[in-house]
């Protein structure tokens, strides 16, 4: 008798180590994805640094709270989108601006304070409600 095929015992072993192996990528790549998203928020922070400081430029009387909406309304930047919810950040989003002047100087440099308000995430830096 001619047995062509596999015994039960070696589709099962197969089917187990293919599960096995299926775990450990999905793992994986979920773990990168997640990086990915917070990486994508620190760069949205970081975008809305530059478009203050290059609203700042224009604006140089203007210290307090700029909103986002109002860097985006006047060309200084683009949509910020939740990466995990993939709607706007711009709503809730602003950044806190302070002038200090060193005395007898005539520089004034600036601080910035970003809140980053997204549907699924806030920034460290945003006063507590």
């Amino acid at each position: 008798m001619n047995n062509k095929g596999y015994t039960l015992i070696e589709l099962l072993g197969t089917i187990a180590i293919i599960g096995i192996l299926t775990y450990l990528a999905v793992a994986g790549v979920s773990k990168y994805v997640d990086k990915s998203k917070k990486e994508t928020y620190a760069n949205h922070e970081k975008t809305l640094k530059r478009a203050t400081q290059n609203y700042m430029m224009d604006h140089l009387d203007s210290t307090g709270r700029i909103a986002a909406s109002t860097l985006k309304d006047e060309g200084y930047l683009d949509n910020l989108e939740d990466p995990k919810s993939h709607t706007s950040c711009i709503p809730n989003t602003f950044v806190d601006v302070q002038a200090s002047q060193a005395p007898n100087s005539f520089n004034t440099s600036y601080t910035y304070t970003i809140c980053l308000k997204c549907a699924n995430y806030e920034s460290e830096t945003c006063p507590s409600s």
